[in-house]
């Protein structure tokens, strides 16, 4: 596929790895280029040196191209999410046959926690799924092993040199994806004996304890409070939607804390509830969770023979340090 087709589908998700501004720069501006020829709506986000980079190369040409800025746009994953959704839906809703983005979305390599981002890479490809968009995401080849493998998994399409892209055999549908690193990221949690088991606890009594809990930790006053929110969200959704018996469990680090909230029901129908305000419906506590997902920095949903459990996260491991420089400097 070249940069002037268009996967069948509408949304075009590619991936491509570059090792040096040069290599960046041959891949991104030539994708560039070709939608300000075709009169494409033309967008580029990325870090401020790269973009300074790109703007020079396009020369008179860079002032047709939109800039998303990072500092709004790429600030926390699910906003991302939702704004960039939106931004192209409205492009295709005017009348454009295509709309062109080269976005690099933050990671450890630069010192971001990952976890919400890569799900923002996954579930980009179900909520975009029928506009037509061509996403070209740029990443260090010296990135986090850990990161270039989500990268793989979350790509439909792969960049090569000449400005030829293929068919990723290594991408895995966003539902499988997600659903399957919920299953990893859970099982350390319940290897370890919770800080905290309550079961069927009234609201208040939830709240309360996950405050005075995490009040040990050292959060600050507003992530605490993000948190207890997030609990009593997720205690109301097990309440009302779950199947008794409702259980609460809770693990503390000095800077992190995770909450699970279980129940014995099937949990939300739709694998991609809560990432959206408008995925699912009030019914199935759709609106709570996508709440919770923007308090906390991590919510995951699992569904197992026992029943539906939401995990709660606030505060982040340390970011992973890569070698030489960081991912993306040159």
């Amino acid at each position: 596929m070249s940069t002037g087709a268009q996967a069948k589908g509408g949304f075009t998700h590619v991936a491509v790895l570059y090792g040096s501004d040069e290599e960046f720069l041959d891949a991104v501006v030539p994708f560039l280029a070709e939608g300000l020829a075709e009169g494409q709506p033309t967008l580029l986000g990325v870090e401020p040196r790269l973009e300074g980079l790109v703007r020079e190369a396009l020369g008179d040409d860079a002032d047709e191209v939109m800039t998303l800025r990072r500092a709004q746009q790429y600030e926390r994953p699910l906003d991302a999410l939702r704004r960039n959704r939106d931004l192209f839906a409205a492009h295709a809703a005017a009348g454009a046959p295509t709309v062109r983005v080269v976005g690099d979305v933050p990671h450890p390599g630069v010192g971001v926690p990952w976890d919400g981002w890569v799900r923002y890479e996954a579930a980009i490809n179900h909520f975009c799924a029928e506009l037509p968009v061509m996403v070209l995401c740029p990443y260090a080849e010296n990135a986090p092993d850990s990161v270039l493998a989500d990268v793989q998994s979350t790509h439909g399409w792969l960049a090569l040199p000449g400005q030829e892209y293929r068919p990723n055999p290594h991408y895995i549908e966003p539902a499988t994806f997600l659903s399957e690193r919920a299953d990893c990221e859970v099982a350390p949690l319940e290897r370890r004996r919770p800080d905290l088991w309550l079961e069927n606890p009234a609201l208040a009594h939830a709240r309360h304890v996950v405050g005075v809990l995490a009040a040990n930790t050292s959060l600050d006053e507003r992530s605490v409070s993000d948190l207890v929110v997030g609990v009593s969200e997720a205690v109301t959704n097990a309440k009302v939607h779950g199947k008794p018996p409702v259980l609460l469990r809770a693990w503390v680090d000095h800077n992190r804390m995770a909450v699970a909230v279980s129940d014995c029901g099937s949990g939300p129908r739709n694998p991609f509830a809560g990432l959206l305000p408008d995925e699912g419906s009030r019914s199935q506590g759709g609106l709570g969770l996508w709440l919770a997902n923007q308090l906390c920095d991590r919510v995951t949903l699992a569904v197992t023979e026992e029943g539906f459990t939401a995990y709660l996260v606030i505060g982040e491991p340390p970011p992973v340090e890569v070698g030489g420089s960081p991912a993306g400097s040159r």
